[in-house]
């Protein structure tokens, strides 16, 4: 046989090997990556089960951030008996904590006078400064005060102070050896609940 068609047959089959080869190698390349993109997915999968608040954060607005919840609010922390010692200007009863499904109380009591001092805390579904819970509360001759949360105004006929902080809204109101407390009073005490409230 013409050494020319031996030469010709023998390359076709190093072709035929070459491209069965080259099949081969792009099969297994598909199948490593389909397994890695598999597993990707079952860790993704994974991760959301474990900690669904964050998956849930990230699907809404991307801020992995969590909702406020009435029920995480311990008001009593908020506004402790240190606090109200100090407005009673003698020692405090321990808080009386009432945490309801929209609001969240705490009241202290004066060992010594009878007066009550009390924290009401809500939280709204948006800014609370936009809220209707925050503005029905405001009447037209009430006082803006300035620098505390993200709005503030005391309501001088009901001797009470309201105050807005991203979506929590509170309030404060209470006595100081029998004379209802003035704005000046709750000032302060606004002042030490909010940074709690990012703790």
């Amino acid at each position: 046989m013409d050494t020319t068609i031996l030469w010709e047959r023998a390359g076709r089959r190093r072709r035929g090997q070459l491209a069965l080869w080259l099949a081969v190698i792009v099969t297994s390349v598909a199948l490593v990556s389909a397994s890695l993109a598999c597993s990707a997915g079952e860790e993704a999968t994974e991760a959301a089960m474990q900690n669904p608040t964050a998956a849930s954060g990230e699907a809404a607005g991307g801020s992995g951030g969590a909702a406020v919840s009435i029920a995480s609010i311990d008001p009593c922390a908020l506004l402790t008996q240190a606090d109200a010692t100090g407005f009673f200007q003698g020692q405090a009863n321990a808080g009386v904590k009432n945490v309801g499904s929209s609001s969240a109380s705490c009241t202290y009591t004066s060992a010594t006078q009878g007066d009550l001092l009390t924290l009401n805390v809500m939280v709204e579904s948006g800014a609370a400064k936009d809220s209707s819970d925050y503005t029905s509360l405001r009447p037209a001759d009430a006082a803006a005060v300035a620098g505390v949360g993200d709005d503030a105004y005391y309501n001088k006929s009901v001797f009470q102070l309201t105050v807005a902080k991203g979506q929590i809204m509170f309030t404060l109101n209470g006595a100081q050896k029998g004379t209802n407390a003035g704005q000046d009073a709750l000032v302060p005490l606004a002042n030490a609940v909010l940074p709690r409230l990012q703790q």
